[in-house]
């Protein structure tokens, strides 16, 4: 991106706009390093870049002072690097590239699911205000505090009491939330567990979990005495739509979908008959999620003109190929095991029918699978032999095998000295496949002393 300045190079700083203007069209990015400012002066480039010539050229400024040693590194060192120019700018820029990822991501799941066309518009009531509050406080490691939307607090929840992992978990995150927003601060464990609502609730811990529904939770709310008066304080902070559902759906979105978010049709259908607030606390969970973990679900969703056509192999030809490779078993339509299905609650009114059971479609929170730790296999100190007999020195010590973290914990790209860089929001890395996907980009695991919480915790 060009533009032309007529204030002198000392006077730039005191013109922010002009930074925004060269960076209107830049794409969201990691690291300030990988654009930079150059200052160059020629009568006219008509628009060519290929019409600039490095004799034209009279400054090269970084985007910010941490780019600045990483560009004299990489440049040849007989280029001078500048200082930074709008160094606080940088920041800033990249805060309103993270928002309109937020809401890329509820748009994304809106279309995904089926919202596109509603009459109710969802930006009524999470405004470009909430959204702002939310972003800031990720970039500047800050918690909400004070007199601040109820929105805000819910996104930015983090469950740090031993809830259970079901429904009536989600229940209790709720009231957590409200809480929270009451007091201007995260109340603690105990102050949760000492209201009225939170006791109700504790109730159904003795419930078979495969008999606890959201309609019988609900309905307790609603027709308690303490639920009542819970639900009177609620209004009285949110009338607009019944934040009790809203923050719910939204808890139990966030708990089932950790990583990237997929079209379940069963799922869904059942979240739409809880009405217009699964519609917005679907969009609160595509603000979490952003554009990275909703555009494959919406490329598989979306019949987009740009795709290559699906081919499909004909039955027959497919068995002749299992067969060509080794695989003698005949095909059978049942499906393997899902241990995360059998740790889900329904969320609906309806029983599950047996033809859905039998399928393991159930509908609730799929409680988070821990991985079992792995020792490496031992092995006999044997020396290796060629084929003539002679023996093949051991050049390459035994290694153990790779071992991986366990989940959750948080990743970033760090400097030397083990800290993230200032400029890159450390992510909540829930599963081994998020964690090596990251991994290859260069991102490390952070120790607790330098941890940020991210969107997930």
């Amino acid at each position: 991106m060009k533009t032309d300045f007529q204030c002198s190079v000392e006077e730039l700083p005191e013109h922010p706009e002009l930074f925004m203007a060269i960076s209107h069209y830049a794409n969201a990015f990691d690291n300030a390093f990988s654009y930079l400012i150059i200052h160059y002066t020629k009568e006219s480039t008509k628009g060519l870049p290929n019409d600039l010539y490095i004799e034209d050229v009279k400054h090269i400024y970084p985007l910010d002072f941490e780019s600045k040693s990483n560009l004299e590194f990489s440049f040849d060192e007989r280029i001078r690097i500048e200082e930074p120019i709008w160094s606080e700018a940088v920041l800033e820029l990249q805060k309103h590239m993270t928002k309109l990822e937020c809401k890329k991501g509820a748009h994304n799941i809106h279309q995904i699911i089926g919202f596109g066309q509603s009459d109710f518009n969802c930006e009524d009531i999470i405004n470009d205000d909430i959204i702002n509050e939310f972003v800031d406080e990720l970039y500047e490691d800050r918690r909400p505090k004070g007199d601040l939307s109820i929105w805000v607090y819910l996104l930015r929840y983090e469950r740090h009491a031993f809830y259970p992992q079901n429904i009536l978990g989600c229940f209790m995150d709720m009231v957590n939330v409200v809480c929270n927003r009451l007091g201007g601060y995260e109340a603690s464990e105990q102050e949760v567990a000492g209201t009225n609502i939170y006791k109700l609730l504790d109730l159904f811990r003795s419930f078979d979990p495969s008999e606890l529904q959201f309609n019988i939770i609900y309905s307790s709310i609603l027709e308690e005495e303490n639920g009542k008066k819970f639900l009177e304080l609620v209004n009285r902070i949110e009338n607009r739509v019944d934040f009790i559902k809203t923050a719910f759906l939204f808890m139990f979105l966030r708990n089932r979908y950790t990583d990237d978010f997929k079209f379940e049709p069963k799922i869904i259908d059942h979240c739409k008959k809880l009405g217009v607030e699964f519609e917005l606390a679907s969009y609160l969970f595509g603000i979490v999620l952003g554009h990275i973990h909703t555009y494959d679900c919406l490329y598989e969703k979306l019949p987009l003109a740009i795709f290559k056509e699906k081919v499909v192999i004909p039955e027959k030809l497919e068995e002749k190929t299992q067969h060509n490779q080794g695989k003698k078993h005949p095909k059978t339509t049942e499906q393997p095991k899902d241990e995360s299905s059998q740790a889900t609650e329904e969320i609906t009114k309806e029983p599950i029918s047996p033809e859905e059971s039998e399928n393991g479609i159930q509908e609730g929170i799929i409680v988070e699978s821990r991985m079992n730790s792995r020792e490496a296999f031992p092995t006999d100190d044997v020396p290796v032999t060629d084929n003539k007999g002679e023996t093949i020195p051991n050049d390459m010590e035994k290694k153990p095998l790779k071992t991986i973290p366990s989940f959750p914990c948080v990743m970033a790209k760090l400097r030397k000295d083990g800290t993230p860089y200032s400029n890159c929001t450390p992510i909540t890395v829930t599963s081994p496949d998020m964690y090596f996907k990251y991994e290859k980009k260069g991102w490390k695991v952070l120790r607790k002393k330098n941890i940020e919480k991210g969107f997930f915790d």
